[in-house]
């Protein structure tokens, strides 16, 4: 209740401060423009205007730490007390106590405070509603044309590329993080409209660029699926985690993470040798590429690897899984 009495309020401010706006209740860019175009009040209870109202500064309340607040306790004339958070601990917050301070009532609510020249907006404004939302629109957007066109490369070129990890679809992917980082970003900035918003959102361009054709130059080069690991000495027994996927691999109920190469001979083991299990048939070593979409096992970590082998008896195709790292050890030991 502001001065004057019962004033009109709409229910969609503070819905949409409270996060549960309902259809009939305005955007905050229309709630902000409605307050910046507001008159002032002639007298008490003028409808949609802004109404000037002294009042007396009769103390303070700062609460530190985390979601640090100042608030002022203000009384007016009819003995009605307000306390308005304000922004900051400066200006206003500073005015001793038993000053007279002109404060502004827009549809029940305190949202400005004037002192001496000096004005300063409460939390209870409408002014900067906006810039969460539009933000947040800017980098869902860029997340939906992201997960368009992987959708749309999925279903009508991927039969052309069957890695796990294309590169036609890492640039969209790296270019639209870039988009959405700018477009929350520039929600945060303290800017003063819609337009400024936007064009922050766009000064995010060249980095959107950048990521696109970093990863472009990178990876449209090389067109093979091949990965060319370089030959050390054999190491004797290696560990590493990996899965195996073949005729004579363990269940994958056993939870079996680690592959364990020893001179030519493959085992599966629970935690790097714990209950091993040698593979029954001795393999062959083939090629070593990147994952495939189909593949039946790939490898957890950041640089994925699937090495192709046989079994040296029936022929029988087995996949091995593992990062990049730990290939040239166990090659070695398996080639020993």
């Amino acid at each position: 209740m502001g001065p004057g009495g019962p004033r009109r309020r709409p229910r969609c401010c503070s819905r949409w401060r409270a996060g549960r706006c309902c259809p009939r209740c305005r955007t905050p860019g229309a709630e902000q423009r409605a307050f910046a175009a507001a008159p002032r009040c002639p007298a008490p209870g003028g409808g949609d205007c802004v109404l000037d109202t002294p009042l007396t500064v009769v103390g303070k309340d700062h609460r530190a730490g985390k979601g640090e607040t100042w608030r002022l306790r203000l009384a007016g004339a009819d003995g009605a007390a307000h306390r308005p958070e304000l922004p900051d601990g400066d200006s206003l917050f500073k005015a001793p106590d038993g000053s007279a301070v002109t404060a502004e009532f827009w549809h029940g609510a305190l949202v400005a405070l004037r002192l001496d020249g000096v004005r300063q907006e409460t939390a209870a404004t409408p002014s900067g509603l906006h810039r969460l939302p539009l933000g947040l629109g800017l980098a869902a957007a860029a997340a939906a044309a992201a997960a368009l066109w992987q959708a749309l490369w999925l279903g009508r070129w991927s039969r052309h590329n069957p890695l796990r990890r294309p590169w036609q679809l890492r640039a969209v992917r790296e270019a639209a993080i870039a988009l959405a980082a700018a477009g929350g970003l520039a929600g945060a900035v303290d800017a003063p409209g819609t337009p400024a918003l936007a064009v922050l959102s766009v000064l995010g361009a060249p980095v959107l660029l950048a990521a696109g054709a970093r990863t472009v130059l990178l990876r449209r080069r090389d067109r093979s699926c091949l990965v060319d690991v370089p030959a050390v000495p054999p190491p004797g027994r290696v560990s590493v985690p990996g899965a195996v996927s073949g005729p004579g691999a363990p269940p994958r109920t056993l939870g079996h993470l680690f592959l364990v190469a020893d001179r030519g001979t493959l085992s599966t083991a629970l935690d790097g040798g714990l209950a091993a299990r040698p593979y029954p048939a001795p393999l062959v070593v083939e090629r070593v590429r990147r994952p495939f979409r189909d593949d039946p096992v790939t490898g957890t970590g950041r640089r994925p690897l699937t090495v192709e082998c046989r079994e040296a008896d029936s022929g029988a195709p087995v996949l091995l899984a593992l990062d990049a790292p730990d290939a040239p050890a166990l090659l070695a030991a398996l080639r020993a």
